[in-house]
């Protein structure tokens, strides 16, 4: 953050904060995507444990008081910005209204857009070569590739060149996102960014095995989303290409959804265990968590032996 480095009283208190809330958000992410992956066969014991987990999450975001912190302006400006976000994100999330829900499809455009307004007004906090900038930036471009999958980004699908603008508009957007969070990885000045939220929560309380773990799940987390938004690109530019037959085409997005599928189930676990590691090493009180979505991370391999399974 730009305002590091002036108060280490601030710049803990907001660490203190923000990892509440990121962690907060992990949270309801993880129980949404379990849910959503497993509702058929979910029992009623871990429904219930699955509720009371995303309500302790929601509790934590919803309760959060902004009111009369002892920080900077901008320490406050950020963090009230992130809770905002993330409070309306968990309510989003929250898989009991989806179920009772027919205009799902509209839930998530409004997401997308306010994560948008929620980037375009946090950027401005950021270093631009801190890990955080550049995975905001591209989760920016990683939407706008989303919003024009939907029949709303365009004025008329009646156009020649509807099907080409639609593949040209999500692929350059994506390959964008791709670059941003290539160059992070790859970026020397990242590592000091990490190491600096080490020096704020207190150097002496890492080990040089916590320090190299602190860093990996960061360099993890960036690379994991590489890889999901890559493959996102390049079956969508298959898929759009128009040369698929109707078949395929379905082969292929059933494909991508289950790879998709993984890919956020991973990044989920990744983004609890940094914020987890964070709560733990400044000793912050904060009910226990079950990463659900490592129940249903799967090997790519699995999904095509089905396949063959049901040819058989």
């Amino acid at each position: 953050m730009i305002f590091y480095k002036k108060n280490n009283a601030d710049d803990k208190l907001f660490l203190e904060l923000q990892t509440k809330l990121n962690l907060s958000y992990w949270i309801a992410a993880d129980a949404e995507h379990y849910y959503q992956t497993c509702k058929d066969n979910i029992n009623t014991y871990d429904y219930k444990r699955l509720v009371k987990q995303f309500d302790n999450a929601s509790s934590i975001a919803n309760e959060f008081d902004t009111n009369n912190l002892e920080m900077s302006d901008d320490h406050i400006k950020a963090i009230k910005i992130l809770r905002d976000f993330v409070t309306y994100s968990i309510k989003e999330l929250d898989f009991r209204k989806k179920d009772d829900n027919e205009n799902d499809d509209c839930d998530v455009i409004n997401l997308a857009y306010q994560q948008e307004k929620f980037i375009n007004k946090f950027l401005r906090f950021l270093h631009k070569r801190e890990p955080e900038c550049y995975l905001q930036t591209a989760y920016l471009y990683f939407s706008k590739g989303m919003l024009s999958l939907e029949d709303q980004y365009w004025d008329s699908k009646r156009s020649s060149h509807y099907l080409r603008n639609r593949r040209n508009y999500l692929v350059n957007y994506l390959n964008t996102a791709i670059d941003k969070i290539d160059s992070g990885i790859k970026d020397p000045n990242v590592l000091d960014f990490i190491m600096d939220e080490c020096a704020i929560i207190g150097i002496e309380k890492f080990s040089d095995k916590d320090i190299d773990k602190y860093i990996n799940l960061h360099i993890d987390f960036m690379n994991m989303w590489k890889e999901c938004i890559t493959t996102t690109k390049n079956s969508y530019d298959e898929i759009l290409s128009g040369n698929l037959d109707e078949y395929v085409e379905a082969e292929e997005i059933s494909m991508l959804e289950y790879t998709q599928n993984n890919y956020f189930g991973i990044i989920n676990e990744l983004g609890i265990k940094i914020n987890q590691m964070i709560i733990d090493k400044m000793n912050i009180e904060f009910p226990k968590t079950e990463i659900f979505s490592r129940r249903v991370i799967k090997n790519p391999m699995e999904r095509i032996n089905e396949k063959w399974q049901l040819r058989l």
